[in-house]
This record gives structure tokens, sequence and C-alpha cells, in this order.
């Protein structure tokens, strides 16, 4: 995991590694990797189907709310 130096603790509030989602056998998100550092300002942004909004469903978990969906 990448540290900070100008961050008090060093390390990430929010620590995504690795995720993965899919649905079904379609690949949605593969080998995502972000931390997110105390007082950064973060926008994702991207093209129609990149996976942006998949992204933030892993992170507040509404994927788990499916069945077809595999979060690892």
């Amino acid at each position: 995991m990448p540290k900070r130096t100008d961050d008090i603790s060093g390390l990430p509030i929010i620590s995504i590694e690795d995720l993965a989602v899919s649905y079904g056998k379609k690949n949605a998100l593969v080998g995502i990797t972000l931390p997110i550092w105390q007082g950064e300002i973060l926008a994702i942004i991207g093209p129609s189907g990149c996976g942006k909004s998949t992204l933030i469903r892993a992170i507040n978990r509404m994927t788990d709310l499916t069945d077809d969906c595999h979060v690892s």
C-alpha cells in the first residue's frame, strides 16, 4: 500500500485493493486499486459504461443486494 508523507497517519482513510466485480460471467471491474487520503478531493470520471457507478456501488456495498453480482 502506498504511503503519503503529508498525511498524519501516513495511511489512506479508504483503501481499495485489487477489487473485482462481475455480473454473472461478465467482468465489470478487474484489478482496481485506489487509496483515498484524508482531505483529498476525488473525482471519478470516464465514458459511459466504464464502471464508475459499479465502483461506487461496490464501495457502498449496494452490490450485496443483487444475486448475480460477485465482488472480490
